[in-house]
């Protein structure tokens, strides 16, 4: 699967996501989440890795805590981006007469 881990179980999330968003297949069944670093996210989102850590103290990023360490599923990093860019192209519209 690449240089990135997978991980399984729930990450932290406050966003009402499905069970098979966090890691339920079918029949009970587990997959595996696709989970990345910090840096990975970061490279994602075009920021640093202190801003990926912001979010996730903020709360504004789902993340799960391993030891040290944060995984961020890849999936709340690509609905993180999607709504950046929702929110920039309404600020867009919203700017022209």
């Amino acid at each position: 699967m690449g240089d990135h881990e997978t991980g399984r179980g729930r990450a932290r999330t406050g966003n009402g996501h499905t069970h098979e968003e966090q890691g339920q297949g079918h029949q009970g069944e587990e997959r595996p989440v696709p989970m990345l670093t910090a840096a990975e996210t970061a490279a994602l989102l075009g920021a640093s890795t202190m801003t990926v850590y912001r979010l996730i103290r903020r709360g504004t990023l789902t993340a799960l805590r391993v030891g040290s360490v944060y995984r961020i599923p890849e999936r709340a990093a690509r609905s993180y981006l999607d709504e950046l860019r929702l929110n920039r192209e309404a600020l867009r519209r919203a700017s022209k007469p």
